[in-house]
């Protein structure tokens, strides 16, 4: 039987694209955070326009 490893290479760019995915994932929160804080004043500014 023989045993096929992943290079080290797939690895590192494993690890790299999870952290990206992770701080992908935190920054939505963030964002949907601020959008659901600031809904009330974004509809005043929307309704000030012609």
């Amino acid at each position: 039987m023989s045993t096929i490893a992943a290079p080290s290479d797939a690895t590192g760019t494993a690890s790299n694209l999870r952290r990206l995915y992770f701080v992908r994932f935190a920054f939505a929160i963030v964002w949907a955070l601020v959008m659901f804080t600031m809904a009330s004043k974004l509809d005043r500014l929307r309704s000030v326009q012609p």
